[in-house]
């Protein structure tokens, strides 16, 4: 990615910190709507999972759950920033 898009580090924007997620369960299960509705913020995911990579008893899967709004918003910022077409694209065609 650095060396690619010229990108160091994403920065996230403070109008851009929080999303909605929903609760594990009903995550998956697109027949219906979810229930419910939670709010998530990326600052906390990125602290949380700093602290835990610090501690020698971090658990793997807890900060998985944490990753992966972090990687959500990373993939789009790098696709904002201009990635190159995949081969076999409707653009590159």
């Amino acid at each position: 990615m650095i060396e690619d898009l010229n990108i160091g580090k994403v920065v996230i924007k403070n109008t851009e910190d929080f999303f909605w997620d929903c609760p594990p369960r009903e995550m998956y299960d697109t027949s219906k709507k979810p229930t419910e509705w939670w709010n998530g913020r990326l600052s906390d995911d990125m602290e949380f999972i700093q602290k835990m990579l610090a501690s020698e008893d971090g658990y793997i899967a807890l900060m998985l759950t944490h990753a992966a709004p972090l990687l959500r918003y990373v993939g789009q910022k790098v696709r904002e920033c201009g990635a190159p077409e995949e081969p076999g694209s409707s653009k590159s065609q």
